[in-house]
């Protein structure tokens, strides 16, 4: 992967992910954001296993693929450069980061060891409703009875003076 991209357009979109990722975690792969370089952009991936988030910016991509970077220490470097541009590129089972008279190397994790997201609008979740109209009603039950305490909410609070749940 091969490509180089403007120093401000890259770190609003890191920016956006401070918040999902977690430096220290017990699933280092998580701490990582993806990067897909492909076409005239590149896009971002991260997620802490509840959350995620994808973002896209425009890049001029000499060569495509994918790898992982520690989003907070991408972060950190991409915010600490000048204004200009910024040449990423694939370097011996890590990545190079250059710009104008600085050059740094980063460890890179497999891309295959992040998590899959679905797609967003895609059909993971049409998947879910139909395995579930195919179910055996217990998710029904279970959402009829959370529906009937959401609508019904002085019930709780007389089972609670009660004494009862």
């Amino acid at each position: 992967m091969e490509l180089v991209v403007r120093k401000n357009d890259l770190l609003r979109e890191l920016q956006l992910f401070q918040g999902i990722v977690e430096r220290k975690n017990t699933i280092p792969i998580l701490a990582n954001v993806l990067m897909e370089a492909k076409g005239d952009e590149v896009r971002f991936l991260a997620t802490d296993l509840e959350v995620g988030l994808r973002s896209k910016c425009a890049a001029t991509v000499a060569k495509g693929g994918s790898l992982t970077l520690p989003a907070k220490k991408f972060y950190e470097i991409v915010k600490s450069l000048p204004d200009t541009d910024i040449r990423i590129a694939d370097d011996k089972g890590g990545v190079k980061v250059a710009a104008d008279r600085f050059e740094s190397r980063m460890q890179t994790l497999p891309r295959e060891d992040f998590p899959t997201l679905p797609e967003p609008g895609g059909g993971a979740d049409r998947d879910a409703v139909a395995q579930r109209r195919q179910g055996d009603g217990r998710e029904d039950a279970v959402r009829d009875h959370r529906r009937r305490h959401a609508v019904f909410p002085e019930r709780r609070a007389v089972r609670a003076a009660a004494g009862r749940r």
